[in-house]
């Protein structure tokens, strides 16, 4: 794997209406990945904000979370890097992956949004 896509979020796909995963993705070969969201819209609530997420799935059964965004409050893009070594750079949080991870996000804030529309995608590479 010299690197690739292992899961995307299209601009054209409907706004989240709550907080949710993916499905599982294959991170057998994967050393290190970037998750890259783009908040397009925020729509009611209260000060609300979004937080996503890469868990990777533990063996027993159980997701665990390696690493996150900080809480989102406008639109536009971020942009997080995951790595297993401190070489990697300062900006880049630590996590090692097991066999499968997903991304998950949550709405939040005072009264959180009623929906959300982001695209996005994890990238891997060994």
């Amino acid at each position: 794997m010299s690197g690739d896509f292992l899961w995307t979020r299209k601009q054209t796909d409907a706004a989240a209406t709550g907080s949710d995963a993916t499905a599982g993705f294959d991170t057998s070969k994967v050393g290190r990945g970037a998750l890259d969201i783009n908040v397009k819209t925020i729509t009611g609530g209260t000060t609300p904000d979004i937080t996503f997420h890469v868990d990777r799935l533990g063996g027993d059964g159980i997701w665990y979370p390696v690493a996150s965004t900080a809480a989102l409050t406008a639109t536009g893009p971020v942009s997080l890097s995951i790595c297993d070594a401190v070489a990697d750079g300062a900006d880049a949080q630590h996590a090692v992956f097991t066999t499968q991870a997903r991304v998950r996000w949550v709405f939040a804030g005072g009264v959180p949004a009623t929906s959300i529309a982001f695209s996005g995608s994890f990238y891997g590479r060994e």
